[in-house]
Order: C-alpha cells, then sequence, then structure tokens
C-alpha cells in the first residue's frame, strides 16, 4: 500500500507525529493487513480524506516499535526521555497491561462499529471508543475499555 505520491501534503496526512524516517519516501505493505496500517478515522468514525488529492483515502502506520522516533531520543535531553511514554517496544520492560501492540479501525469504517479493537503487549485484546483511539493512537493507556 502506497501512502502518498510524495508530495509534502499527503505525508504530512499519513504521518502526522511518527517518527521522521517515515516522512522521507513511500512506504508499502500487504494490501490486506489491518494490523500494520489501518484506515486513518477522525473522531467522528469517518475515514480521514487527503487534503491534496480528493477522495483519496488515508491509512495510518498501527504498529511501531518506537513511536516517539529513536532520532528524537538522542536530541532529548535526559529529562526530556524520562518523560517519554514508557508504553513503548523500544523500552526492555513496558508496561504490558499499556502498551499497545496493534490495534484496527476498518471495523468503524467498513462496518460502523464504534469500537477498535486493540491488542496489547500483555496479550490482552480490548475494544476502545473510535473516539479515543482518534485522539489518542498507540498512546491510549488510560482510555475507557469496554468490560
Amino acid at each position: 500500500m502506497d501512502f502518498g505520491s510524495g508530495g509534502a501534503g499527503d505525508f504530512n496526512d499519513c504521518f502526522k507525529g511518527l517518527p521522521p524516517a517515515f516522512q522521507t519516501g513511500h512506504v508499502f505493505f500487504y494490501t490486506f493487513d489491518s494490523y500494520d496500517i489501518s484506515p486513518g478515522i477522525d473522531t467522528s468514525g469517518d475515514w480521514l480524506q487527503s487534503r491534496l488529492v480528493p477522495a483519496k483515502k488515508m491509512y495510518q502506520p498501527v504498529y511501531f516499535r518506537d513511536w516517539t522516533g529513536s532520532l528524537a531520543d538522542q536530541l532529548m535531553t535526559k529529562d526530556a526521555r524520562q518523560q517519554d511514554p514508557p508504553n513503548q517496544l523500544k523500552y526492555r520492560n513496558p508496561p504490558l497491561d499499556r502498551t499497545v501492540l496493534s490495534w484496527c479501525n476498518s471495523h468503524v469504517t467498513t462496518a460502523k462499529a464504534d469500537r477498535c479493537p486493540v491488542i496489547f503487549a500483555s496479550g490482552t485484546a480490548k475494544t476502545i471508543t473510535f473516539k479515543h483511539m482518534a485522539e489518542s493512537g498507540w498512546n491510549i493507556s488510560y482510555a475507557p475499555y469496554a468490560n
């Protein structure tokens, strides 16, 4: 799957907040793999559309070991590194019950479901409202879960 034509707007739409290495060129994934990439959704549950290419649906990566970026880690001061969210797989002992492995927004965009399935490093799967996923993405450690 190609995330864009190389224009800055496409990458800003798709890669907002991701490590810089993912903003430099095309990224390809398997066509049917909703746990590496998933439809980008807004807080209304609608599939995000490109601002540059009308009717072009946007995708977002939903699995990374290092969400805040290793380059950012190198540039951070010691105090800033201590504030880096610990719920990332790049850390030796992340809190397993709060560290997201992946999630899927496809159920929201195709079936109008109100929740997204999320898989945690602990092996637990829970559902979280699409609004919380759209607002928080991978750093959902305190979002409300389904019981």
